[in-house]
């Protein structure tokens, strides 16, 4: 759990300095953050579809955290845990 960290190759697999907990709440603070600035909300309470497109954009990876965090590896975190 020491630095440097570079960013790695997606091949590579999880590069973060993040334990899983906490990517998750990483994750999740990141995305309600997205929900606040576009649609002036929390994800849970958004439309149905709204928070299918936020879940669509986590997977295909065209929306950007403002903190910095890899949206690919938090959606393939969550999506992982979620299809086990």
């Amino acid at each position: 759990m020491q630095g440097p960290w570079k960013l790695g190759a997606p091949s590579q697999g999880y590069q973060l300095p993040l334990t899983p907990a906490q990517l998750y709440r990483a994750g999740i603070e990141a995305t309600n953050a997205h929900c606040a600035k576009t649609y002036n909300k929390s994800f849970d309470r958004l439309t149905e579809a709204q928070r299918e497109e936020v879940l669509l954009g986590l997977s295909r990876n065209t929306i950007k955290f403002d903190s910095g965090l890899p949206v690919r590896d938090f959606w393939t975190a969550l999506y992982s845990t979620v299809m086990e």
